[in-house]
């Protein structure tokens, strides 16, 4: 078994400070507000479970493609369950940021049912959690105690998958420096996401969060100079567009 990546870079990074925040948990465990936090860190956690099944199924690009979907299952379920209302501007930017992830994928349509499966899953799953950080007892909380609370749970639910035993990373010195980049990066980018569904509310922050993969291909033309073909580069245009009529909407 693949353990996620909160696991394996939460758990290094926390353990140290877990004895700070063991009666704050015990004190969070009476109140109903933990369900919230445990339903979310679990969605994340099946997040971190199915994506990287996905990547051993198809290419990278289809499966950022149909997990970068999240934004639009954001948008549906706040219609759908939080009774926000569906405008043409929020229909109008899932048809552009739709577009603009086919365009970044680049034609590949080589694919794996199993593979679109896990794909679609991590997307459901961590739409489900953006949602239930904006709309649930826990939006009001502090955006760290959130974060920590959410990665906290499913890193223990990690643990108990993989019946106790560490990741064999942590055995090897080589990676984990790494590990402790990509730990960093992913926490604050979790944390500056949580304090923007805060502002803004999920379905917002999730659109704007689809500048994610144009941000990779851009670190990644400046780093190891990586081409970028003609329909990737109109495709990042498209997503970018996207982001005009939802944020339109929003200070409209």
């Amino acid at each position: 078994q693949t353990a996620p990546l909160s696991y394996h870079i939460f758990f290094p990074l926390s353990t140290p400070f877990l004895p700070f925040f063991i009666p704050f948990f015990l004190a969070a465990w009476c109140s109903e507000i933990l369900f919230y936090f445990f339903l979310a860190g679990l969605m994340i956690f099946v997040t971190d479970l199915f994506l990287p099944l996905a990547y051993t199924k198809m290419p990278v690009g289809l499966v950022t493609a149909i997990h970068f979907t999240y934004p639009t299952i954001v948008c549906l379920l706040g219609v759908l369950l939080f009774h926000e209302a569906f405008s043409i501007k929020r229909l109008l930017a899932i048809v552009l940021s739709i577009a603009g992830l086919i365009l970044l994928n680049q034609g590949d349509v080589s694919y794996d049912l199993s593979g679109i499966f896990y794909a679609l899953i991590s997307a459901v799953s961590y739409a489900c959690c953006l949602s239930i950080v904006d709309h649930s007892l826990i939006q009001n909380a502090d955006p760290n105690t959130k974060s920590f609370y959410i990665f906290l749970t499913a890193t223990v639910l990690t643990l108990l998958l993989n019946g106790g035993d560490l990741p064999s990373s942590f055995t090897n010195a080589e990676p984990l420096p790494y590990l402790i980049l990509a730990g960093v990066m992913l926490l604050l980018g979790n944390l500056f996401l949580i304090k923007g569904i805060a502002g803004l509310g999920s379905t917002v922050a999730a659109f704007i969060s689809t500048l994610e993969p144009i941000t990779s291909l851009l670190f990644s033309n400046l780093l190891y100079h990586y081409e970028l073909p003609l329909l990737t580069v109109i495709g990042s245009v498209l997503i970018i567009l996207s982001l005009i009529p939802i944020i339109h909407e929003k200070i409209g």
